[in-house]
């Protein structure tokens, strides 16, 4: 039997996770895995640092990103195995980055009305702009205690959400990802908010674009969406992934949770997985 200990989604303080990329690899280290990804929102920073260090420990990287999509609901896509110094990426990460940077400022003016003080400074040290870095820098900064509190004063019935909406088409995405030599797969299904049949549908389109995979293994998924995404997986010939979406220890906790064992076994941080060999990401990469 096959056994592969492994993560394939996870987010360093280079995007809206807490810990750096060296952190994760020791703490990867110390629970026995052989292969993780890094797959930052929107960026690939902290990739070439961990494909080192990984080098050094005895840890297989693989290069990741988590790219945001526009669509009808919340959708992101995770790319692998792609090409870190690809052009089109990296030009597409630089102005995704001067974007995010034009859309804090105009969220700071509107945020001033209520917080005199607040400045551009305070933000200088985030890396990935979004809801939640925003949100974490100002409970850092004493403006709001907790993120309920900054919800409910600052994004609500306002614009400021377009921090995490901009993004590629899922056509557009899939392309970059593919031109740049990697593997696209769809991340979390279950957030999209549809059936499995409405999600089937989906696949299929995404597919016609160049989808490579899904991640069906992931700390929102049940049971039951378990089998049935690996069912949809299998029957659309598509690549199943699987990761824990680590942002952070504390997020790990809470989030812990064991899924049902089959043959082939993913240990994710806090987690165990399992699904079948013979389709699985992990045979492109060992």
């Amino acid at each position: 039997m096959l056994k592969i200990n492994g993560d394939l989604h996870i987010h360093t303080n280079y995007s809206d996770g807490s810990l750096s990329p060296g952190e994760i690899l020791d703490m990867a280290k110390e629970r026995q895995l052989s292969v993780i990804s890094i797959t930052d929102h929107n960026t690939i920073s902290g990739v070439e640092e961990a494909v080192q260090l990984g080098k050094v420990i005895g840890i297989e990287v693989i290069p990741g990103i988590e790219l945001s999509i526009e669509y009808k609901t919340e959708m992101h896509l995770l790319g692998y195995c792609f090409d870190i110094y690809n052009k089109d990426l990296s030009q597409y990460i630089n102005s995704k980055k001067e974007w995010e940077f034009s859309e804090l400022i105009k969220f700071i003016r509107k945020v001033r009305k209520k917080i005199n003080n607040i400045s551009i400074d305070d933000f200088l040290s985030i890396n990935t702009i979004n809801v939640r870095t925003i949100a974490d820098v100002m409970i850092e900064k004493g403006y709001a205690k907790d993120r309920y509190e900054i919800f409910k004063n600052f994004f609500e019935n306002v614009d400021q959400l377009s921090i995490n909406k901009i993004g590629l088409s899922p056509r557009e995405g899939i392309k970059l990802i593919n031109d740049a030599g990697g593997l696209s797969v769809l991340a979390h299904p279950t957030r999209l908010g549809c059936s499995y049949q409405e999600l089937y549908d989906i696949l299929i389109e995404l597919k016609e674009f160049g989808l490579s995979g899904l991640e069906c293994y992931h700390k929102c998924h049940s049971l039951v969406d378990v089998r049935e995404f690996i069912r949809i997986a299998n029957e659309l010939n598509l690549i199943i992934t699987g990761g824990s979406d680590f942002h952070s220890i504390e997020d790990s906790n809470a989030n812990n949770q064991d899924l049902d064992v089959s043959n082939f076994e993913f240990y994710f941080f806090g987690q165990s997985y399992n699904t079948q060999p013979s389709n699985t990401f992990l045979r492109y990469i060992i």
